[in-house]
């Protein structure tokens, strides 16, 4: 019984095969890669919206004092010293005004890398902005301004993913991005409202989700 061995030209052929082939399959790698970054932290923060609209509807019975106290929530989105985050702020005074991150945190969610939030009710983040979504007794989403989103302009547009549009009312927009390469980036819109209802739209390469927008039916 005789064996035949490889030849180093066999054995280099081989191995061009795999490096091409992992050269062509890396850019869909990275694009899965950031679509599931992206889908968790939209996932947490659905959950988290959830949860501050309850915080936002209780009351806290203080011992040995009359009445109670009228429970706020809030949620602060940074983009701050190249980290990208959003927090879950609490009070039990009933004041709705002058968010910031010194109130009490319940919980702060980071985001991963190349992920990051670019605009929140109409405003745009940029590199280091930051943005606060308040809530009501009745989990009404209040702006930085303490002014209730409903006045704002895209709650009396029907929401719109790609042209399929809907005439279903959200009081809340999250726009946020996620990186595949420098230069190509997956853009998400998530709009909710106070019933638990939300909408999450994707585009490739469109901040608008105009052109090739695509409404995702799960998460």
């Amino acid at each position: 019984m005789s064996r035949q061995a490889y030849t180093l030209v066999e054995l280099m052929v081989v191995l061009a095969i795999i490096a091409i082939t992992a050269v062509l399959a890396m850019p869909r790698v990275n694009e899965w890669v950031a679509r599931q970054q992206a889908k968790r932290v939209i996932a947490q923060l659905i959950t988290d919206y959830s949860k501050a609209v309850s915080l936002s509807s209780k009351t806290t019975t203080t011992v040995g004092t009359s009445g109670s106290l009228t429970n706020r929530a809030a949620i602060m989105f940074r983009n701050a010293n190249n980290e990208h985050s959003y927090t879950l702020l609490w009070r039990n005074n009933g004041n709705n005004s002058g968010w910031t991150i010194a109130d009490v945190p319940v919980k702060t969610v980071k985001l991963p890398s190349g992920v990051y939030f670019t605009n929140v009710n109409e405003t745009s983040l940029g590199s280091s902005g930051s943005a606060v979504i308040s809530f009501t007794s009745t989990g009404i989403a209040l702006d930085g301004a303490n002014t209730m989103v409903n006045n704002k302009s895209f709650y009396d547009t029907p929401s719109s993913c790609g042209g399929d549009t809907t005439t279903k009312r959200y009081s809340a927009r999250i726009d946020l991005r996620t990186d595949i390469t420098g230069t190509k980036a997956i853009y998400y819109r998530v709009e909710l409202n106070q019933f638990g209802e939300y909408r999450i739209c994707a585009s490739v390469g469109d901040a608008n989700f105009a052109s090739n927008g695509l409404e995702l039916k799960g998460i």
